[in-house]
């Protein structure tokens, strides 16, 4: 009898273990993922102002297989309605994860 009992409340228990572990996972996977958007945002704020691509895509970062997208446009800064070509705004999507900066032009 008493094992019977142990063993019912053991379930509830595993459940919870699984999900746990599942979590952990996927948080896992998201910091993994937001770590190489950093890396390939960084890459793309390195290159030179005039040279940065309107819109690129890819299927790899530092070797590992996600697929990512950027896209850059002149940015409006001052509010007057026309994009300032010395402003430019950089989002980026890698997997889930979108990152947006700015980058302007050192004069």
């Amino acid at each position: 009898m008493a094992m019977a009992i142990i063993t019912l409340a053991m379930v509830p228990i595993a459940q919870n273990l699984t999900d746990s572990l599942k979590i952990g996972s996927d948080g896992n996977t998201m910091a993994k993922n937001y770590y190489l958007a950093q890396a390939k945002m960084e890459e793309i704020l390195a290159q030179d102002f005039g040279g940065m691509p309107t819109s690129a895509s890819g299927t790899q970062i530092m070797g590992v297989n996600i697929p990512w997208q950027v896209t850059v446009s002149e940015y409006d800064g001052d509010g007057d309605s026309i994009p300032d070509p010395d402003l430019k705004r950089v989002i980026l999507q890698v997997g889930e994860i979108k990152l947006e900066t700015l980058r302007f032009r050192m004069l």
